[in-house]
């Protein structure tokens, strides 16, 4: 990886493909290691990609109050990327981005939630 670039939590396997450890069994642990990882960094840039997980719901709000609550304190951007609606309703309506593909042209486009 480039410098200034690391992966935080994978789960390398013998045959040289890596999966992120989100999507292991153990993805309580993973949570720990991964909020342990996030906590001592400041300023940064963090993507987590499907950060569905095989846990309670309520482990997952839990989990996405956290990553809010680290995020003021630690001055960072952190981006998730789900389609769980247990996840989308743990995030402020302001803290929502929205990518649409139109399926006929393959065009993305970027919508923004309707405040009420």
């Amino acid at each position: 990886m480039s410098r200034g670039v690391r992966s935080l939590l994978c789960d390398p396997q013998e045959d040289g493909t890596v999966y992120p450890e989100l999507k292991t069994a153990d993805d309580e642990h993973a949570i720990l290691r991964l909020s342990k990882e996030i906590t001592q960094l400041e300023g940064a840039l963090i993507l987590i990609d499907d950060v569905e997980m095989k846990v309670h719901p309520q482990l997952h709000q839990l989990f996405m109050l956290h990553l809010q609550q680290l995020a003021l304190r630690n001055n960072l951007q952190i981006i998730v990327t789900s389609q769980s609606p247990v996840i989308l309703d743990s995030v402020p309506l302001n803290g929502r981005i929205f990518f649409d593909r139109d399926d006929g042209s393959g065009e993305v486009a970027v919508r923004l939630p309707t405040l009420m």
